[in-house]
């Protein structure tokens, strides 16, 4: 099954900020999300025999945006004003608890190079972001 407008949409900020070679903290932000609402989306559909999980696409934008915001906060972050630290410590909070490694290592590691990539593109935490980046 392939993704439809909502999954495409939110990862169209990743594949934009994966050609940026500066991104600011907001544009990193939401292209870690789109990753994660693409990465769950995969994961639900091609393992939905293994797990019991709501697999309309709605649904699953739903449950990261919610798990994504709920994170920022749980660890003491703001998600209006990301930094490259809270990003790195959300990433890493979510990847462990959502375990998706323990089913598809491979799907995992992909996110987990995208989202790394992003958030390497971004300026070092209090530094301002590169003039003529979009955002």
């Amino acid at each position: 099954m392939e993704p439809g407008p909502l999954i495409n949409a939110k990862y169209d900020k990743t594949r934009a900020a994966r050609r940026q070679p500066v991104v600011t903290p907001q544009e990193a932000r939401d292209a870690v999300e789109g990753c994660y609402c693409m990465t769950h989306f995969r994961y639900v559909h091609e393992h939905a025999a293994r797990i019991a999980a709501e697999t309309s696409e709605a649904a699953l934008v739903a449950v990261i945006e919610r798990l994504y915001r709920q994170t920022f906060k749980r660890l003491g972050y703001s998600y209006d004003q990301p930094t490259r630290a809270g990003l790195q410590h959300v990433l890493a909070f979510l990847d462990r608890d959502l375990q998706w490694a323990k089913i598809d290592p491979d799907l995992a590691a992909l996110h987990q190079q995208i989202c790394s990539e992003v958030i390497a593109r971004m300026p070092a935490d209090g530094a301002p972001a590169q003039p003529g980046t979009s955002g």
